[in-house]
């Protein structure tokens, strides 16, 4: 069976032909970002730097964050040091009102211990895995679909 007459885009920057091929990062202010995935027509995902997680981010900065997450759909921020009361700080800098996790049993029975965070991981409170069939098992099914490493 022949595959030739499906298309396959593949994106330079994952699978150069040569290492001057790779987008540049561009500066804009004080951020730094580099897209991710790029096509002669499209542009997906960006890796950025330059924002200081260990304080209130400016709303100059949010604004600007907003508008990269807008026009490439996925920001990679690398290494931020956030612990969960900034990360909590930061959500609520994007939006007042935050979702409560619908995972969320109580302080006591959450391994991140924090009703506005979700554990996108595999793991229960005890160290094992999340077992087949619970309800956050299949949640996490169509988690699967959505990202990837």
């Amino acid at each position: 069976m022949s595959l030739s007459h499906i298309h396959i885009r593949t994106y330079e920057n994952t699978c150069p032909t040569n290492k001057s091929s790779r987008p540049d990062a561009i500066q804009d202010g004080l951020l730094t970002f580099k897209p991710v995935f790029q096509s002669c027509d499209s542009t997906f995902g960006a890796e950025v730097s330059g924002v200081n997680w260990s304080e209130l981010i400016p709303k100059e900065i949010v604004a600007q964050l907003v508008i990269l997450q807008d026009k490439y759909g996925v920001l990679i921020f690398r290494q931020t040091g956030l612990d969960n009361s900034r990360h909590i700080a930061f959500s609520q800098q994007l939006g007042e009102k935050l979702e409560i996790n619908p995972f969320f049993y109580g302080r006591e029975n959450d391994r991140l211990g924090e009703p506005l965070l979700f554990d996108v991981g595999n793991i229960e409170l005890d160290g094992s895995l999340v077992k087949r069939d619970s309800r956050r098992w299949h949640h996490s099914l169509g988690n699967a679909l959505w990202h990837t490493v």
